[in-house]
């Protein structure tokens, strides 16, 4: 009797290919899985980058609240703009993060933190010009507390932002996440508002709209040349031009004001010239030109050039709206050659 050997059972092969597929799924999974952690990674990395220039900015905004006695207006106004494109900045870098599902709750706490600290930003300076510009209106008080507010509850959703990717589900991002706070940790926030007040409405204060029109400078034509005396000496001439440079160095706009020009010779006076200054805005400055002046040579002169019609309040400093000059003009020229002497081998004049 022969025996013929067992086929395979069809069950078995049916086990076998199900095992392979489970294991090509499993390697597709893994793949995947490894993909979704390399971006989230990526975001995360993004992420970092974003924050270290807005820590970097509040870092700044920091240090001139507590300066803000001193900080001049267009001083402060700047660092306020940079510090809100900064969050600009990183909301457009860490747009893409706001999908992955690793990142929830971290891009939940950092999006009210962003939006926190944009909104505080703009509620402070608004307040801190207005307690300037407004003393007697209670609205720029208001607005400190409200933006010194919104800054501290940025700062606390960026911790809690920061506890979440320390957490064991988020992936270890490439770089250090840094600490961001545009308040100080000390201090309540009705303490700090009334700081920022008290500093903002110093006697004083460089953040007041206030112009600084001054008398930057003097030229003659022909040019004025100092003696050892100290006195200006112009060459021999019967009339001379005169420009001025009026400048604004303060932050906001002059007012329309006029030039004043005397000019007092130690016999007879001129009639004072009064020529109109426009209005300067911020850093800018302009030239008053007094053209045919006519003088006479071997006369001493008093040159007085100031700035008038300045209203109480409508320049910062006043010391410097007034330049008083004195100069003479040289007689005819005079031959000053000196005789002409040759020398011999033995030392002697010839």
């Amino acid at each position: 009797m022969v025996l013929e050997r067992p086929r395979p059972r069809r069950s078995r092969r049916w086990l076998w290919a199900l095992a392979i597929i489970a294991l090509v799924a499993l390697g597709l999974w893994a793949l995947a899985r490894e993909g979704e952690t390399t971006t989230t990674i990526d975001h995360l990395e993004d992420l970092r980058a974003a924050t270290v220039e807005v820590s970097r900015s509040a870092n700044v905004v920091a240090e001139t609240l507590e300066g803000l006695s001193t900080t001049r207006r267009d001083e402060f106004q700047v660092v306020m703009v940079n510090a809100t494109e900064a969050i600009t900045n990183a909301r457009e870098l860490i747009q893409d993060s706001y999908e992955d599902p690793e990142l929830g709750s971290v891009m939940m706490f950092l999006d009210v933190a962003l939006d926190q600290w944009a909104a505080g930003l703009a509620r402070l300076e608004e307040g801190v010009l207005n307690v300037v510009d407004f003393p007697s209106d209670t609205s720029g008080k208001e607005a400190i507390l409200a933006g010194t507010q919104q800054l501290r509850l940025g700062d606390l959703s960026f911790a809690a932002a920061k506890d979440a990717m320390d957490s064991e589900l988020t992936p270890e991002p490439i770089g250090s996440i840094p600490d961001i706070r545009f308040t100080p940790a000390d201090g309540t926030v009705t303490d700090l508002a009334g700081v920022y007040e008290t500093a903002a409405s110093a006697e004083n204060s460089p953040l007041g709209l206030l112009p600084s029109i001054s008398v930057a400078q003097v030229v003659t034509i022909p040019a004025m040349v100092t003696d050892p005396a100290g006195i200006g000496v112009i060459p021999h001439t019967d009339e001379i031009d005169i420009a001025v440079v009026v400048a604004n160095e303060g932050n906001s706009p002059s007012v329309i004001t006029s030039l004043e020009l005397r000019l007092t010779a130690t016999v007879g006076t001129m009639d004072p010239i009064i020529e109109d200054v426009p209005v300067l805005e911020s850093g800018e400055n302009t030239t008053i030109e007094f053209n045919d002046l006519a003088v006479e040579p071997d006369t001493v002169y008093e040159l007085a050039v100031l700035l008038t019609g300045l209203g109480q309040g409508t320049d910062l400093e006043t010391d410097d709206n007034t330049v008083v000059i004195q100069f003479r003009v040289n007689p005819e020229t005079l031959d000053t050659t000196l005789p002409t002497t040759t020398t011999s081998s033995s030392g002697e004049d010839l």
